[in-house]
């Protein structure tokens, strides 16, 4: 496979301020990325500290990359002291079948649920049943 065929990727980042999206699209270009389509920065809570941040700007860039440099970006981004975290991810296609999934399995789900309510009120009834079977057999035994 040639290794200069650019791909679709998205980055997300975490950055400490507003300046590391700047920093992440330098780090992208310098590496060749194509494209870029950046996201809005957006200022979160973290869930956990990470890098001793308890807050951090979340932010995220769609662009064509080649394959062996998404190793290189994610090596380079490390040594930067205002990017605390990267994720790099091919995004999934939506194909017509894709889509078409989950509407088809809706009913399924539902019905498999009304299943369950049905299993559990047999098997409640047939509790029932025999309980009342063995009050009848313990009458004949007694006789």
């Amino acid at each position: 496979m040639n290794d200069d065929v650019k791909k679709l990727y998205e980055v997300s980042f975490l950055a400490k301020d507003e300046s590391g999206a700047a920093a992440m699209t330098g780090y992208l270009t310098r590496f060749g990325a194509e494209n870029l389509k950046t996201a809005e920065l957006k200022k979160i809570k973290l869930a956990y500290p990470i890098k001793k941040e308890t807050s951090a700007y979340l932010g995220s860039i769609m662009c064509e990359l080649a394959m062996d440099t998404v190793a290189k970006v994610n090596d380079a981004v490390k040594l930067d002291k205002e990017i605390i975290r990267i994720l790099v991810v091919e995004p999934e296609l939506f194909s017509a079948e894709a889509t078409e999934t989950p509407s088809s399995r809706a009913p399924r789900e539902m019905d498999r649920g009304t299943r369950r309510k049905t299993v559990k009120k047999e098997g409640a009834e047939s509790e029932a049943i025999s309980n009342e079977l063995l009050e009848e057999k313990l009458e004949e035994i007694l006789q």
